[in-house]
């Protein structure tokens, strides 16, 4: 059986895993520039939210494969937003997705998430409990996305 375990930049000021020795806000990084940037093609990655946000890195059988970030909703009260979420390329389509998806979800203060989700990946979400909340999509760089909300239990 793998090892799955879910590390965060939560409660420590170097971000350093104690176990894995990798600095966890870099190595989101390093997985969101491959994904984002060099498979994706987007030329922006990264915000000012990545200072205040918390960000969760997914490890299999020790090594560094999926990542992402949690903050407050900025309009919304009692409401955050999951974001910049990625699993690297030779892990998908073995549910492991779901598994990261599941494991940012735990790090959330709920009760509302929010995401800024990519279109084409909407029923990837809807398979997680989300639902789109309605809103005309709009785009981030050439990507349509659109937003989708969970109540959390």
């Amino acid at each position: 059986m793998a090892d799955i375990r879910f590390v965060s930049t939560k409660g420590s000021d170097a971000h350093i895993d104690e176990i894995s020795g990798l600095d966890i806000f870099k190595t989101c990084g390093e997985i969101r520039y491959k994904v984002f940037i060099e498979e994706q093609g987007f030329e922006v990655e990264f915000d000012d939210i990545d200072a205040s946000a918390l960000h969760v890195l997914m490890f299999l059988d020790g090594k560094p494969i999926g990542a992402g970030r949690i903050y407050s909703h900025p309009t919304i009260e009692d409401a955050q937003l999951i974001g910049r979420v990625v699993l690297a390329k030779e892990y998908r389509g073995q549910g492991l997705g779901s598994v990261l998806f599941k494991g940012l979800e735990d790090f959330a203060e709920g009760p509302w998430i929010y995401l800024h989700a990519q279109e084409n990946k909407k029923g990837f979400y809807e398979k997680m409990g989300y639902e789109w909340d309605g809103a005309e999509p709009d785009y981030e760089e050439f990507m349509k996305h659109i937003w989708m909300k969970k109540k959390l239990k």
